[in-house]
């Protein structure tokens, strides 16, 4: 499984309050299948997707970097001109990991937020982690446009 290299035309139209598990699950490219979206990629597919997502970083549980074949959780700081930007990012992105069941976990302390994913009873990263943090980057740049 490779980048899906998504683009800001690949967003929703609708205010993404709105958007359900389907339209969720088809922009993230996975379809409702645990075994699918809950499946470990592999070292190569795990690099690409790294070399893709600049602004993430792979870690261990505690927090600390790793290679990736090792990370259970992959993370980003972000930095936004002001508060705005940044409380309309964590809306979005809560609004579309809601109907994927994915829950972002966020440090926020006013423009600067941590958001980190984890599949976290599997100890591992998975589809759905490298999806979201994709989906999350494009997130973003949509804030930082605003």
């Amino acid at each position: 499984m490779l980048p899906l290299k998504l683009t800001a035309s690949h967003l929703p139209t609708n205010p993404v309050s709105f958007i359900t598990r389907s339209a969720a699950l088809k922009l993230v490219q996975l379809t409702d299948d645990k075994a699918e979206i809950f499946k470990p990629l592999s070292p190569p597919d795990q690099a690409a997707y790294l070399a893709y997502l600049t602004s993430w970083k792979a870690t261990k549980t505690d927090g600390s970097a790793c290679d990736p074949e090792s990370a259970t959780k992959l993370s980003m700081d972000v930095k936004f001109k002001n508060y705005k930007q940044t409380t309309q990012f964590i809306t979005d992105v809560m609004a579309i990991s809601q109907p994927l069941r994915h829950h972002v976990w966020f440090e926020n302390h006013y423009t600067t937020t941590k958001v980190v994913l984890q599949t976290g009873y599997l100890d591992k990263l998975t589809a759905i982690d490298f999806r979201m943090a994709e989906l999350i980057q494009l997130y973003r740049h949509a804030a930082e446009q605003s």
